[in-house]
């Protein structure tokens, strides 16, 4: 068979089970083959080997079984870079980009340090640096695994931050102009009833009974480690927004405003300390 032949057939083998069949048997082909999209078709009328076929084969069952490509190809474009992602870490979401695009706008001169809360695969820790080198940047997970996948996204991208094992800001020492984090905040019961959530880790999902939990533990601690008039950028829920601001409230931070996702939902918030 050659290469057009399997990339068909893979995306028959897949139609029940994804929106983008063909996408997804054309990307699984190019790991497979170690080439990108352009290389493959370029390559249409060429034939595979029968140990190739086994291993796309392999490949198409995992993806038939609802495992996230992202962990199959072992990575995830995020702000135009590509980082590695394993089953240790959130699988990084379009959504999360607007964390980025929200500091952007609020990072001055004022702003030396920042930390990144749940850091997972450190997407926003490292795309922040890649942006502003001169800016320290601490990225934190209450996984050591997390952190490990972190570091070698660190070294692959030339960047240098500083890495610390904590459950929320516990472990934190420094203080910061600008905290940043992608929390945590799935209900509970919302994950126990979602299938394709069962591949990625429970803990960078779970948001408790409310999926409120972990961001009011991340904002009744950061009282303590943030400067007077610091800014907190925080994804969450589309549906969370209103008990967002009453935990800000809570604990005396001044919402701000927030940022819309594609469907016009509010998922990133910034809150400031007074």
């Amino acid at each position: 068979m050659n290469i057009k032949e399997v990339i068909d057939r893979g995306s028959l083998f897949l139609k029940e089970i994804s929106d983008s069949p063909k996408l997804d048997a054309q990307l699984l082909l190019c790991n497979v083959l170690n080439i990108d999209r352009v290389s493959l078709f370029l390559s249409y009328e060429k034939e595979i080997d029968d140990l190739m076929k086994a291993k796309y084969d392999a490949l198409l069952e995992r993806r038939r079984l609802l495992e996230p490509l992202n962990y199959i190809i072992g990575k995830r474009e995020f702000y135009s870079n590509d980082f590695l992602v394993n089953h240790d870490v959130l699988i990084p979401r379009p959504e999360t980009e607007l964390i980025i695009d929200l500091a952007k706008k609020y990072i001055n001169k004022d702003v030396k340090n920042i930390i990144d809360i749940g850091t997972g695969s450190g997407v926003i820790a490292i795309t922040l640096k890649l942006i502003f080198p001169n800016i320290n940047i601490t990225a934190s997970d209450i996984s050591e695994d997390a952190l490990k996948i972190a570091k070698r996204n660190a070294q692959i991208h030339k960047v240098k931050l500083d890495f610390v094992i904590s459950d929320a800001l516990q472990n934190i020492q420094n203080n910061f102009q600008m905290i940043v984090t992608n929390p945590p905040y799935v209900k509970s019961s919302f994950i126990e009833d979602d299938l394709s959530l069962a591949y990625e880790p429970r803990q960078a999902l779970d948001g408790g009974e409310s999926g409120l939990e972990v961001i009011e533990k991340i904002l009744k601690e950061a009282k303590e480690k943030i400067d007077k008039d610091g800014l907190v950028i925080m994804e969450h829920g589309f549906d969370q927004i209103e008990g967002v601001k009453s935990i800000a409230k809570k604990y005396n931070f001044d919402y701000l405003g927030n940022t819309k996702d594609i469907n016009d939902h509010p998922r990133v918030s910034i809150l400031k300390w007074n």
